[in-house]
């Protein structure tokens, strides 16, 4: 599944966060670099919600 994805310039870094993931983001020295780190933060974060519902249904 595709995410959209939004890169912004923040000071002398680059910001990008997935809208509808709250709280999926990454920052990059580079546009390139910033690009390689939210497409890694996604299947962790995801990750981190399944674990998070498999949590809550076992209580």
């Amino acid at each position: 599944m595709d995410h959209e994805i939004k890169i912004e310039k923040a000071g002398d870094n680059w910001f990008a966060h997935v809208p509808e993931l709250p709280g999926c983001m990454a920052t990059g020295d580079t546009i390139e670099e910033v690009h390689r780190n939210i497409r890694t933060a996604i299947p962790s974060h995801l990750e981190a919600l399944r674990e998070i519902e498999e949590e809550a249904e076992k209580q």
